[in-house]
């Protein structure tokens, strides 16, 4: 694989990681307020729940932890992403690495997207105009 192709593969893959945070954190979002729905709004009779009325509950919070860990991971991912780009960007002498994807199937984010460092956070713009490569 070419260097350019290499240092294309980081940035979308931060760019993925990025997105599918996201949809993690959204994801989670949304089976928590429905696990604590099901654990406030649905008490068992006697307090004692029976399999029938714990299945939903159990399998909500089951899906939280795999989220939790799901989130865990990408975050993780992001973070090695992060550095490397990080490292480019340093190597470049602080100046910005601009990119331009034709197409994305997965996140729809075709388009020009600037990397850059704020205070030694990346950040990333995602820019309007095509950027002319060679």
């Amino acid at each position: 694989m070419s260097k350019e192709a290499q240092i294309k593969a980081v940035l979308e893959d931060y760019l993925n990681a990025e997105s599918s945070l996201k949809e993690c954190s959204h994801a989670r979002e949304e089976t928590l307020v429905r696990y604590n729905h099901l654990t406030e709004e649905h008490h068992p009779p006697g307090n004692t729940y029976n399999t029938h009325t714990a299945a939903p509950i159990i399998s909500a919070y089951d899906e939280i932890k795999n989220l939790d860990k799901l989130i865990e991971d990408t975050r993780h991912k992001l973070s090695e992403a992060a550095a490397k780009i990080k490292e480019y960007i340093h190597a470049l002498k602080g100046q910005p690495l601009e990119v331009q994807f034709a197409f994305d199937s997965l996140n729809h984010r075709a388009g020009a997207h600037q990397f850059y460092l704020e205070n030694d956070e990346l950040r990333v713009r995602h820019l309007s105009v095509k950027i002319q490569e060679p």
